[in-house]
């Protein structure tokens, strides 16, 4: 072979395929067997990562080179953005395809029906500036890549690159030296190549092979559950526990100072959902902002009393037990809601930080106030507009702000962001609310929260701030405004 093609390339095959490979040094090229000996050495059992996919070589690929001054970039998918299959052509394929500026690469959406069109090829490379001397031959062999692609339904096709060799009388040839394709496995026209099954054989991790040997039959939809015991868990544990060792206390209002804990017996097996293996830092953080608020609370003065360093998880449990002490007594909530309390006050508090960009995220403060600073006097509100609004409220705004969010919490089950919760709590319950996933809930509503929404979302108030803009209203609440008649 490398006297038929003076020299030869040598590639790792990889089972269910991997890209960049060329810019990873994972392509070699040599003309002399002594080379050739070293490279598939080299190459047989290469390790790979490309983003989050990791594989291991299983052989190689030696493949005579193809001498050409043009390379060509080809590829169809189905694409998410034109809702149509697509095309993307460059003149300028090879290692480097994800550097190149996009006016160098064409992508163009098709109709299914019709397939590519010669014109279509002639038209995207001529607008990306191709040589002359390629456009015809690629005209005539590239819109047959359709029929291809549709009839053994692939759901992707790549060559890269495609050279453009020399034969005769100077006319160029497009030879493909590099190919990859993907398959629906639930389109039967796959089938259609006979292909052997070790070709879609890939790579499992000892947790893969222990599921598929669970599932009953391929494709079917796995839930499992990673961890049990979760970050939250340890809290929603520590509210069962201070809710059992209070039941029959007695006890009616949990900021009553003159309770006597005394009368609290705590074995160890429930004191050690309070109680860690040495001292935490935030936990501690924690109960000394509590202390310098002037909060009174029974739970987080017997969990002081206990003597022993707490857990954060078994602070927050404290102040969750706290707001739902009264509630849970006057059966206005349950008990499942109680446990669940320290799930949503994380959540919130994650929503919350999430709405600010990372840079605004600093080791000692948050959008510029100092952690110490919120953890003593701000209110959650306050930390809300803040991260929203990017300045401190003051007390109309706070009022406003409490107003809006009362209002958005509390918009019926049949608004389109509680369909989201809805959903999610009915895919686990509620026949078993024990199974239901606060976290799962929360994305529900994320997901059903848009642009539109109903015309009350984001289009609609960026709508009204367009028409107000320059009216000088300064309260849109006050019966003087202003505006028009009234």
């Amino acid at each position: 072979m490398i006297k038929r093609h003076g020299s030869v390339f040598i590639k790792p095959l990889f089972k269910g395929g991997i890209g960049k490979k060329g810019k990873s040094g994972l392509i070699g090229r040599t003309s002399d067997l002594k080379t050739a000996l070293k490279e598939i050495e080299r190459l047989y059992f290469a390790e790979h990562r490309a983003g989050q996919i990791s594989a291991k070589a299983n052989g190689v690929t030696i493949e005579g080179a193809v001498p050409a001054e043009h390379e060509v970039y080809f590829a169809i998918t189905n694409s998410t953005i034109y809702r149509a299959p697509t095309m993307t052509l460059t003149h300028r394929g090879g290692v480097d395809i994800e550097e190149l500026d996009k006016a160098e690469i064409a992508e163009v959406p098709f109709d299914a029906l019709t397939g590519i069109k010669s014109f279509l090829i002639a038209n995207a490379l001529s607008k990306i500036g191709a040589s002359k001397e390629i456009v015809s031959p690629l005209v005539q062999q590239l819109p047959k890549l359709w029929a291809l692609f549709h009839h053994y339904g692939m759901t992707t096709l790549e060559l890269n690159p495609i050279r453009m060799m020399p034969g005769k009388g100077g006319r160029l040839i497009p030879v493909a030296c590099d190919f990859k394709c993907g398959f629906d496995r639930n389109d039967h026209r796959w089938q259609r190549l006979d292909l052997p099954a070790q070709l879609f054989a890939a790579d499992f991790s000892d947790f893969e092979v222990e599921i598929n040997q669970l599932r009953t039959y391929q494709g079917q939809s796995d839930v499992y559950v990673i961890n049990d015991q979760g970050s939250v868990n340890s809290a929603r544990e520590a509210v069962d526990a201070l809710i059992e060792l209070f039941a029959r206390s007695g006890l009616s209002d949990a900021r009553d100072e003159n309770f006597n804990l005394n009368s609290i017996s705590v074995t160890d097996e429930l004191g050690q959902r309070f109680i860690g293996k040495e001292t935490d830092q935030q936990a501690e953080t924690m109960m000394q902002a509590v202390i310098e608020r002037g909060v009174k609370s029974v739970f987080l003065k017997f969990l002081e009393s206990l003597g022993a360093p707490l857990t954060a998880n078994a602070v927050l449990a404290g102040i969750a037990t706290t707001i739902a002490w009264g509630p849970l007594m006057r059966k206005r909530i349950s008990k499942n809601t109680a446990r669940n309390l320290p799930w949503y006050l994380k959540i919130y508090a994650a929503i919350i930080g999430a709405s600010v960009e990372g840079s605004k995220h600093e080791a000692d403060r948050f959008c510029g106030v100092i952690n110490q600073s919120l953890l003593r006097e701000w209110t959650v509100g306050e930390i809300a507009y803040l991260s929203l609004m990017g300045e401190p409220a003051d007390a109309q705004q706070l009022f406003d702000f409490q107003i809006l969010v009362g209002l958005l919490t509390t918009n019926g089950s049949g608004s389109i962001s509680a369909q989201g919760c809805k959903g999610a709590v009915s895919s686990d319950g509620p026949q078993t609310p024990k199974r239901v996933q606060i976290n799962k809930a929360m994305i529900g509503f994320l997901s059903h929260t848009g642009f539109s929404h109903g015309g009350a979302g984001y289009e609609g108030i960026t709508f009204l701030v367009d028409q107000f803009k320059d009216t000088g209203l300064i309260d849109a609440g006050s019966s003087k405004h202003g505006l028009g008649p009234g």
